[in-house]
């Protein structure tokens, strides 16, 4: 493990690397998409070694998804955009109660049978 100045000094000389590497000419339209595209996001790359706590991956995320798509590959998916829809906001509504400590379902049923919007719960102390 090294100590996060050491970090932060390698963040930076990764950043100015990548930096002087995709402001070349690129004769090759790809390769250019791919400069713009890596320029336009030039410190977000290797933010995670300046700013300490931050995580490299999203894994997390990622992983937090995985219910939702096995849902829709089992069931095949939705026959419509607006069923994808309700979909994404039941499950994004879902995973937030579960990462608060809160009971989902509970807090759906109390929130379709109101007239007044709810916010969402806090998360348990």
């Amino acid at each position: 493990m090294i100590d996060t100045d050491t970090a932060v000094a390698y963040g930076l000389a990764l950043t100015t690397y990548l930096e002087e590497i995709v402001s070349g000419k690129f004769t090759y339209k790809p390769n250019r998409t791919l400069a713009k595209h890596l320029q336009r996001h030039i410190w977000q790359w290797f933010w995670f070694l300046i700013e300490p706590g931050l995580e490299a991956t999203n894994w997390q995320a990622e992983q937090a998804m995985r219910p939702g798509v096995v849902n829709r590959k089992v069931w095949g998916g939705n026959r419509t955009w607006n069923g994808a829809s309700a979909q994404d906001s039941v499950t994004s509504v879902l995973r937030t109660c579960a990462q608060r400590g809160r009971e989902g379902f509970h807090y759906l049923t109390r929130l379709l049978c109101s007239i007044a919007p709810i916010p969402l719960p806090a998360a348990k102390q």
